[in-house]
């Protein structure tokens, strides 16, 4: 049985989303030039409508849950897709 699994993201992930991405700055901000302090929960907003609205059509952005808490263990995405080949 696996610990964690993965999901795309939906329109009430929101408060979790923007949780996970505060307690990771120190971390991912090196790597991810848009995630400082001054990320902001509409910062958060904006990013979950994007991956819900966009899911399908060039972007299929999801998030890793732990299973064990069904917290946010991190997001992973494939986007950019060059469908010809």
């Amino acid at each position: 049985m696996s610990r964690f699994s993965i999901r795309p993201y939906l329109p009430g992930d929101v408060d979790a989303v923007f949780e996970a991405a505060c307690e990771s700055i120190a971390h991912v901000s090196p790597w991810m030039s848009w995630l400082t302090p001054a990320y902001t929960k509409a910062d958060a907003e904006v990013w979950v409508q994007k991956a819900v609205s966009d899911w399908g059509i060039g972007s299929y952005e999801h998030l890793i849950i732990d299973d064990a808490d069904g917290s946010i263990a991190g997001s992973c995405g494939l986007n950019h897709l060059d469908r010809i080949n």
